[in-house]
């Protein structure tokens, strides 16, 4: 299984102006290198924790459906499979109807028998086009807007994934 970056976030989850003023830098010297490291920071809380922090487009190329009828994605959670394409022997790309397939926040499951399959080519004969998204600070957002008067920012979730990750290693 091979998957690729279609489309990344919109927005970081920490803002230059936040980065700048929690470092207490106040001219624009360093904001190349800030924002650079904004993005390599949560790149890399990502790839530990194999969880996407905001709203992105995957694809997974898959030479075959597997046999447990189960594709495990390997950013979760997902918000939807937005497009399953299979190429037949031609290269010819059918697309495959997408009501039949049931999901988990980290995974496909598959039908006993899969509807509108061609006969596959032998290599990267299916791709499952899906969205992850940030789903539990956006359900948060406006309640701790409320309560508190601040915005949610990204930063106890980060602090969660990184929590996370150190308890696996």
């Amino acid at each position: 299984m091979t998957s690729y970056l279609l489309a990344g976030p919109a927005e970081e989850p920490v803002s230059l102006a936040e980065a700048k003023a929690y470092l207490k830098v106040d001219d624009s010297a360093e904001d190349g290198l800030i924002t650079t490291l904004i993005g390599a920071a949560r790149l890399h809380v990502e790839g530990v924790t194999g969880q996407a922090l905001l709203a992105q487009s995957w694809r997974v190329v898959l030479d075959a459906w597997p046999e447990n009828r189960m594709v495990k994605l390997p950013v979760t959670p997902f918000m939807a499979v937005t497009e399953i394409m299979a190429y037949d022997d031609n290269g010819g790309g059918h697309a495959v109807p997408l009501a039949q397939f049931l999901s988990e926040p980290d995974r496909l499951l598959l039908p006993d028998a899969v509807a509108g399959m061609p006969a596959l080519r032998a290599r990267q004969g299916i791709e499952i086009d899906f969205t992850t998204v940030d789903r539990a600070r956006k359900a948060a957002k406006a309640s701790f807007q409320e309560r508190h008067g601040v915005s949610l920012t990204f930063l106890p979730f980060l602090a969660r994934a990184v929590a996370l990750a150190l308890t696996d290693f």
